[in-house]
């Protein structure tokens, strides 16, 4: 979401020497820097179960549930008015809890019909919403409450072909919605996805035009779905396994798995991740730039916020949060650096906070930074976090107090640039060798004078005049963090040919903040 202006968040000031007299100081970066806060429905009731995604011009579309109505309500921020705007989707019956949506092409939402005990589905085109029932599991019309939860051995008669709770979508690059949801009524695993014909399930218009698979029915098992996709359009999804008290991940395969019923016995692999007691609620799965999944979850035994990434042999356990009543509705979003974000509730403060690792997976070291977002009154639960294209989050969440749905997004002011001219010592031959291979060393210096720490201060591009062309391999990383006030060095060698005795350099870098978000610096030349 591009909110009041660009990208900019500490004073990062880099001084970039070049040779002789054409040297450049890197920049600075000076904002205002936090979390805007929107009361996006004050509608009393509004705002469970929300669902937060980006479509590709960047603008945020969030789908939640109108408790105070039973509906299914969508709210899209309007770029031309800076307002958001929103609507009711569906109307009849209970409809809209459990909600997921996709925001990728036409938007979308899965949900779940209490009135039927359905999964539902709702895309948006040129005409307006358009509605489908995509598993009618049946169940009885006597219309008493659901009774059924992760603790009951059995289900109760008016449980009878309960399905739709607990869904997840996402749309694959050819169109195809892919859903995971709950079976209530067997405890059961299950994936839907749009075909063109011959599909096992979906009612009236939509009949045969999707196919329904149960992906584990071995136990308990299928509550806090979590689906993506990853680079090469295998479907895997992350969910509890309540019979074990375990984090279970599934994904497809083309024969030889270990799981799937009926059509699709042997077209999926099923693995618990976390073994550990009470581990696996709130599940949240994202595909990482290494196109492997990661996960973030509960561990309700110890009430702490994990996380669960594999690295492409193993899954890496490690314990993310652990002051206080931590972990429920977690919500994950990879960056396009690789790193993981997170939105969790904190039960103690009633509060949301956000989680950002700076360093990927299997690589060692790296830090969680954790800072709250809003902790005005009991909110933070039902979050939704999504990534623009420039990894600038936003959340979507509950508001209990005021019964609102409320987003925040991270908002920063335009960066301040300023050049100047270091020369000396810094730029010279290292070795004799170096002499011989043409190979200059240049040596520059990074300042952090923020009021804030500097992550990831990476050296991108580094183009040259004069046919000299750089030798360091790029993308340089300079520092993984600067605290407030530390300096670092660094050197860069540039090959020079013979006869070159002036050239100038035009360096490029990036900064992120504790949010995530990425920032963009050129190095200008003062010269003309």
């Amino acid at each position: 979401m591009k909110v009041s202006g660009s990208k900019t968040i500490k004073r990062v000031i880099i001084l970039l020497a070049a040779i002789a007299l054409s040297v450049f100081l890197f920049s600075s970066i000076a904002a205002a820097m936090g979390w805007g806060i929107w009361v996006v429905d004050s509608n009393s009731g509004v705002g469970r179960d929300t669902s937060l995604a980006f479509d590709p011009a960047d603008v945020p579309h969030v789908s939640y549930y109108d408790a105070g109505n039973k509906d299914l309500k969508y709210a899209v921020w309007n770029e031309s008015s800076g307002q958001w705007q929103y609507e009711p989707v569906d109307t009849q019956g209970k409809v809209g809890k459990d909600t997921s949506i996709d925001g990728s092409g036409n938007v979308s939402i899965s949900y779940y019909d209490e009135s039927n005990k359905s999964l539902k589905f709702a895309w948006q085109d040129a005409s307006g919403w358009n509605k489908v029932t995509v598993d009618a599991g049946g169940g009885s019309s006597d219309d008493e409450v659901d009774d059924s939860s992760s603790d009951d051995n059995s289900s109760s008669e008016e449980d009878k072909y309960d399905v739709g709770e607990d869904t997840s979508l996402e749309v694959n690059a050819a169109g195809d919605a892919y859903i995971s949801y709950y079976n209530d009524t067997l405890r059961d695993l299950k994936v839907a996805h749009s075909v063109s014909s011959g599909g096992n399930c979906g009612e009236g218009a939509a009949a045969g035009f999707w196919q329904c698979d149960t992906v584990d029915a071995n136990g308990d098992v299928g509550e806090f779905t979590s689906l993506a996709i990853d680079y090469n359009g295998i479907v895997h999804v992350s969910y509890y396994d309540g019979s074990n008290k375990h984090l279970k991940h599934a994904w497809q395969v083309d024969s030889g798995g270990n799981c799937g019923e009926g059509g699709a016995a042997g077209k999926w692999m099923c693995e618990t991740v976390d073994s550990a007691y009470k581990v696996g609620k709130y599940s949240s799965l994202a595909i990482g730039i290494d196109g492997y999944p990661k996960i973030a979850y509960e561990d309700e035994q110890h009430h702490d916020l994990k996380y669960a990434c594999f690295n492409g042999s193993t899954w890496n356990l490690s314990t993310i949060d652990s002051a206080g009543d931590v972990g429920e509705d977690v919500s994950l979003a990879i960056g396009n650096d690789g790193r993981p974000r997170i939105a969790y509730h904190n039960d103690d403060d009633d509060a949301l906070f956000y989680a950002m690792k700076f360093e990927v997976c299997g690589v060692p070291g790296g830090t969680w930074v954790s800072q709250v977002i809003d902790n005005n009154g009991r909110v933070g639960e039902d979050n939704s976090l999504a990534l623009d294209s420039d990894d600038n989050p936003c959340v979507s969440y509950h508001d209990e107090d005021n019964g609102n749905l409320k987003v925040a997004c991270w908002q920063t002011l335009p960066p301040e640039l300023s050049l100047t001219c270091p020369t000396g010592g810094g730029i010279r031959w290292q070795t004799m060798a170096d002499y011989q291979n043409r190979e200059l060393s240049v040596d520059y210096s990074l300042t952090n004078n923020a009021s804030a720490y500097a992550y990831d201060v990476t050296i991108t591009a580094s183009p040259a005049t004069g046919g000299v062309s750089l030798s360091t391999p790029l993308p340089y990383m300079v520092s993984s963090g600067l605290d407030i006030g530390e300096s670092t060095t660094f050197t860069l060698k540039f090959h020079v040919p013979m006869g070159v005795w002036i050239y100038k350099t035009s360096t490029h870098a990036t900064v992120r903040d504790e949010a995530g978000s990425l920032y963009y610096y050129p190095c200008k030349s003062p010269m003309p």
